[in-house]
């Protein structure tokens, strides 16, 4: 069988690429940590959330303010939260705060929905 071709470094908005280096270790891993290793698998992404990740500035995550026109759910950024080393999706029935019709996910306008929740995109 021919060798995989590597993916393309991952990139978010106008960021530049992040650079590929061979063992490179991409997300946010514990410094210093081993991680298993296992035959025909190379270990590529990984998160640990020991910290709060920014979400505006992060070379691969980011979050979504949109939605689709099915579902009862507009996205905000406030609903993902950071606390315990863990990420948490929060589904709240407070409406999303000023929440635009477009979405970069659906090609229709969006209208308000009864809940809110955090959408968390590459």
């Amino acid at each position: 069988a021919p060798a995989p071709v590597p993916a393309p470094a991952p990139t978010v908005g106008d960021n530049p690429p992040v650079t590929s280096a061979p063992g490179q270790i991409y997300g946010h891993p514990t410094p210093g940590a081993s991680y298993p290793a296992h035959a025909g698998f190379t270990l590529m992404l990984v998160e640990e959330f020991n910290s709060p990740i920014d979400l505006d500035s992060d070379p691969i995550w980011t979050w979504s303010d949109g939605g689709l026109t099915e579902g009862q759910v507009r996205f905000q950024k406030q609903n993902i939260l950071f606390e315990g080393g863990k990420m948490k999706i929060l589904v709240s029935s407070t409406p999303a705060s000023n929440p635009q019709t477009c979405s970069h996910a659906e090609v229709a306008d969006i209208p308000d929905k009864p809940l809110s929740s955090g959408e968390f995109r590459s």
